[in-house]
């Protein structure tokens, strides 16, 4: 069990909503810090939580008299100019009914540079300093504060569930950690979107699965009788299960997962509801994959689309701020629109490689 709430851990395994993800000049994705501070006060309260100073030490103050710095369009200061480094060690600790449940310690280094008020110098450096150890004492809370982020860039959910629930003892384990790390020693580990993780025909065992369901799905299930799943949400879970019966397509088996975990979310069933028929739905995909092409054959069409990405990424059309652009230029290799990579065929995929491999100036200018 945990000292926070039922609601405040449902929010806090959420993925965080893109529209909160701010990009740095060079495309660096991160979490403003009073968006962190206005997430702290929305999931615990005005009194839930504290922020203690450990430390705020001015590290360097360095002084530029007139022609002694140039600036990025070649010019140099007429005036004297000052650069101030300071290093901050913050403290986050999160409280439940007044008492401490948790703190997490964090350090950062703030700097303002060529600034024309040495006070203002001092106050910019201290104060972004304090923001940035702020932020990365949050990110100890999950996803809703950027923690995915640092996983270059990503936004889908990267702690899915935790075994320590307020809900009591956990009746399974958290799912398989599919999560990709991204690292510049794999190639294929190009920051993609969810649209782009549906490969053409049945995807393989190690493929990710969609956002919504990795909040409910586990390793391995035992099936559990129709009987403990009377009462509560019966009719939705009724209805569910006969739709799974029913259903021949891989993308209407991603959205009865979806439905799933918005009826979780919403309180309309239960978390063991949620669990069975999790495990309904996976049965139902293996039923599929085993009536589907061969194995051999959809591990080709997996290799081809994730060295699609990787020649994408190449061209710097990776990750999900270029999804957009992305899509533009592969419409145009293939001749016609397309929404979502997961629209492909196999020779279009094809078709797209070739492109890549052969046409670089079709790429000229693209960032």
């Amino acid at each position: 069990m945990t000292r926070i709430t039922q609601e405040q851990y449902d929010f806090l395994i959420r993925g965080i909503d893109e529209k909160r993800i701010g990009f740095t000049p060079q495309g660096m994705s991160h979490v403003e810090a009073w968006d962190d501070r206005r997430h702290l006060i929305r999931v615990f309260g005005f009194d839930g939580f504290d922020v203690e100073t450990l430390a705020l030490d001015l590290v360097r103050e360095i002084e530029y008299g007139p022609g002694k710095t140039t600036y990025a369009n070649g010019k140099t200061n007429t005036r004297t100019v000052w650069t101030v480094v300071y290093r901050a060690q913050v403290r986050l600790i999160i409280k439940a009914s007044g008492q401490e449940i948790c703190h997490f310690d964090d350090g950062a280094a703030g700097e303002s540079c060529n600034q024309p008020s040495l006070g203002a110098a001092h106050d910019q450096a201290m104060k972004t300093a304090l923001s940035q150890a702020l932020k990365r004492c949050c990110v100890n809370l999950g996803d809703q504060f950027g923690l995915s982020l640092y996983n270059k860039g990503q936004q889908k959910p990267s702690v899915h569930r935790s075994l320590v629930t307020p809900y009591g003892p956990p009746v399974i384990p958290p799912p398989p950690d599919t999560e990709q790390v991204q690292g510049p020693e794999d190639e294929y580990h190009t920051p993609v979107d969810d649209a782009d993780l549906a490969a053409p025909g049945v995807p393989d065992a190690t493929s990710q699965q969609p956002q919504a369901l990795q909040a409910i799905a586990a390793a391995e299930l035992e099936d559990q009788p129709a009987g403990e799943m009377e009462g509560y949400g019966q009719d939705q879970v009724t209805e569910l299960r006969s739709q799974v019966s029913t259903t021949t397509s891989e993308e209407d088996l991603r959205n009865l997962y979806r439905t799933v975990a918005d009826l979780l979310h919403a309180g309309s069933i239960t978390r063991d509801q949620a669990d069975t028929l999790a495990y309904v739905i996976r049965t139902r995909r293996a039923e599929l994959v085993e009536s589907g092409p061969p194995s051999a054959e959809v591990a080709v069409d997996r290799r081809a689309q994730r060295h699609m990405h990787v020649l994408l990424g190449k061209v710097g059309l990776g990750g999900s701020i270029n999804r957009g652009r992305r899509l533009e230029v592969t419409s145009q290799i293939i001749g016609r629109t397309i929404t979502t990579s997961s629209e492909l065929t196999a020779d279009e995929i094809r078709l797209v490689i070739e492109e890549l491999t052969r046409s670089d100036p079709l790429f000229r200018g693209v960032a």
